[in-house]
């Protein structure tokens, strides 16, 4: 027969074992990793911590922010293509945010660096057509204004007049000039 345990000795026995860590904690407790790795700016560190919880279902889990935060430490980590994919969870997921209105320009942006200039241009279109006067509305203008005069497309001289009109100190105002001296 086991001999009773004195009161004060119950009390600190667990009545029950704990319950084994729950998979969501590791998850949290890896997702805060790579956060903190991007808000230090170690966005290879960022990229690598995404990886080992799983960038596919960080695409289609996280909210608008960390999803941003992705697509950055993705951008600026040279990982364009998870840029690209996390720009479209973004306007997929969150198509009213802030957040997925700057996906369009730098996705356009992204396209434009690898040479993709239809794509490009769809993109800063895109922009433009939702904020007229978002935070990359100079330079998107501009943008247009270079992929439009490199094809000769008609657009070039109204949209360079447009772009001088809001910067005209910008860093496309020399561009813009020669498209509108030009015959």
């Amino acid at each position: 027969q086991v001999p009773p345990v004195p009161a004060a000795d119950a009390a600190a026995l667990p009545l029950e074992p704990p319950p084994p860590p729950v998979a969501t904690s590791k998850l949290a407790a890896t997702e805060a990793e790579w956060v903190g790795l991007y808000r230090r700016h170690d966005y290879a560190g960022a990229l690598a911590a995404a990886r080992r919880v799983g960038v596919d279902g960080l695409l289609e889990s996280l909210a608008v922010q960390p999803l941003s935060e992705l697509a950055d430490a993705a951008r600026l980590g040279g990982d364009a293509d998870l840029a690209l994919r996390a720009f479209d969870s973004m306007g997929r997921r969150f198509p009213t945010s802030r957040q997925a209105a700057d996906a369009l320009f730098l996705s356009g942006r992204l396209f434009a660096n690898r040479g993709q200039s239809t794509r490009a241009q769809h993109q800063f279109e895109a922009y433009l057509a939702r904020n007229a006067r978002g935070a990359y509305f100079v330079e998107a203008t501009g943008r247009l204004v270079e992929i439009y005069a490199a094809g000769r497309d008609v657009r070039a001289k109204p949209t360079a007049r447009a772009y001088l009109q809001y910067a005209p100190d910008g860093p496309y105002q020399v561009l813009c000039h020669s498209v509108l001296a030009a015959p």
